[in-house]
């Protein structure tokens, strides 16, 4: 997102707005896969929920921010469009240095908790990896393969409402962000 602050053409536009979506691509679904190492699968819904509405509240927070920054047009000779993508980036990147080293691996290794929480909820989550990974001949491999299947899944009604939820999530969020 930095990188924007340089941009001379459209064509320079163009190839780091793809970049920045390859790049972005990977957030939600490597959160996904981090909570997942402190929640079960029942409680990972709600942990969405509250990262859903936090992206929703960092847009209404940032936009009087990125346009406060708008008016530093001209500081330093730089436009403040310009600015805006320098302190972007600058942020982004230092947020992505502390979380890399202040964030736990796993529940072990999480010294924001008590070593009895730490031992609980890695054990809470070693248990429920070994008891899904002993039901691979079961019921839940036979449900597994049967979600596998493109439309199969398309049929479900289940398919249909969470899209709708997703549309209505999404709505609503970029609704408060445009506003």
């Amino acid at each position: 997102a930095g990188s924007f602050a340089l941009v001379q053409s459209s064509t320079a536009f163009l190839l780091l707005r793809v970049l920045l979506g390859v790049f972005e691509s990977g957030t939600f679904p490597c959160m996904w896969a981090y909570l997942a190492r402190f929640y079960s699968p029942e409680e990972l819904g709600a942990s969405y929920a509250y990262i859903s509405t936090s992206t929703a509240l960092a847009q209404i927070i940032g936009s009087p921010i990125a346009a406060g920054i708008l008016l530093m047009d001209g500081f330093g000779g730089i436009s403040g469009w310009q600015w805006l993508f320098i302190i972007e980036g600058i942020t982004s990147v230092c947020f992505g240095i502390i979380l890399y080293h202040a964030l736990p691996s796993a529940p072990k290794t999480a010294l924001f908790l008590t070593p009895e929480d730490r031992e609980w909820l890695q054990e809470k989550q070693d248990g429920y990896i070994t008891k899904h990974q002993n039901h691979k001949d079961g019921a839940l491999s036979t449900i597994w393969r049967e979600c596998c299947r493109f439309w199969t899944v398309m049929k479900d009604w289940r398919t249909l409402y969470l899209s709708v939820v997703l549309f209505a999530i999404t709505q609503a969020m970029y609704g408060c962000v445009f506003f």
